[in-house]
Parts: C-alpha cells; structure tokens; sequence
C-alpha cells in the first residue's frame, strides 16, 4: 500500500509541474515537461520507440486509433448537446471559433496528441504499472491526473459548471484511451491499440472536431 501511495504522490508531482509548465511558460514549458519520460525510460533502459509501437505493426495500430478518435467524437458530440441544451449555448461558440491554421495543427499532433499521451498515457501510467503491478490504478489515477490538469482558470465564473463538468468528460476519455492501450478494449484491432494509436485518436479528434461543431 505503501508504494502505490508514494508512486501516486510521484506522478501526481510530476502532473502538477507538466500543468503549471504549460501554465507559466506555455509550448515551451511543455516541451521541457516531455523529457522527463524520457529521462525515465532511458533510465529503466526501455526504447521510446518500443513504448510508442511495441514492436507491432503500424497498421493495425493506426486503424485502432481512427477507431478510438469516432469514439470519443461520438462521445463528444453527447457531451456538445447536454451543454447546449441544459447549460450554455454561447460557450459552443468558443469551441467552433478554433481554426484549422498550420499552428493549430502542429500543436494538435506534437503537443496535445503525441506530448499529452506521452506523458500521461505512457510515463505516468507505466510508471504507476512499474510501482504498483496493478493495471487498474494506473488507469484510474493517469485519467484522474489527465482530466485534472484541464483546469482553466479563465472559466472560472460563468463557466465553472462546464469547466467542471470537461474535466469529468477528460476523465472518462482518458479512461478510454488507458484502457485502449492496456488492451482492455476487446476486438481483434483494439488488442493492437498502443501509445501510437491513442496519440493518433487524440490528435485526429483535436483537428477534426471543431469541424464537426462548425457544421452543428
């Protein structure tokens, strides 16, 4: 018990940096943020490459991660329509106003995609898995830390309850996606979804979505 607590207190640390670097010094912040998975797998001598592909092939793991980005598209939409529909409709407006220029997207792969599964779908959950040999808290407490650091202190007020109830949405997405890559999920290609495939569903669901509500 000991060890899960201090290895929870770990990557709970760890979050807190990865959420007030993104904070304070934006992009940059988050970069420096990315190395400390790095710095970790080199340290327990594990390729990166082998945590991202596991050695399988990218097929299958990019057709697994298309499915996972319809899934929480379809998951999202439900979301958009209780806000739209019990809480605040202007809020929605916000949403469609992102575009889809060269910055945007670069930041949708390399650092919402890639950075954010990198850190929480990878580091700290092997990390948790590492410490705890126990699958189910690092899926609990990598989506808990995931949906937290989506904070935002500018809706704080009007937005409070929808501030709040995105973090809960977080959670269950991320819920998602660690299960995905614990190979949770049944189906012949989901038992290939790897760090890969959540990276491509999360990117692939950052560029596409605010098409969708475009057009809502």
């Amino acid at each position: 018990m000991r060890k899960i607590v201090l290895s929870c207190l770990a990557v709970t640390f760890f979050s807190a940096l990865f959420y007030f670097a993104a904070l304070w010094v934006g992009l940059l912040g988050i970069f420096l943020m990315l190395v400390i998975p790095f710095i970790y797998y080199r340290t327990h001598e594990i390729s990166p490459r082998a945590v991202i592909t596991e050695g399988r092939p990218l097929l299958p793991q990019i057709v697994a991660g298309l499915i996972l980005c319809i899934s929480v598209m379809a998951l999202s939409l439900v979301a958009v329509a209780i806000i739209a529909i019990y809480m605040n409709i202007g809020f929605l407006d916000s949403l469609r106003t992102y575009g889809q220029s060269p910055q945007n997207i670069f930041m949708a792969i390399f650092v919402i995609g890639f950075g954010e599964e990198w850190f929480f779908r990878g580091f700290v959950f092997d990390k948790l898995h590492k410490d705890t040999n126990n699958k189910s808290v690092a899926i609990f407490v990598s989506s808990l830390l995931f949906g937290l650091v989506h904070f935002n202190f500018s809706l704080v007020g009007d937005y409070t309850v929808i501030m709040l109830a995105n973090i809960v949405y977080c959670i269950i997405v991320g819920l998602l996606l660690a299960c995905a890559r614990a190979k949770l999920i049944p189906g012949r290609v989901m038992q290939s979804a790897s760090l890969l495939s959540v990276s491509i569903a999360h990117a692939a669901y950052v560029i596409f979505m605010p098409i969708i509500l475009q057009n809502v």
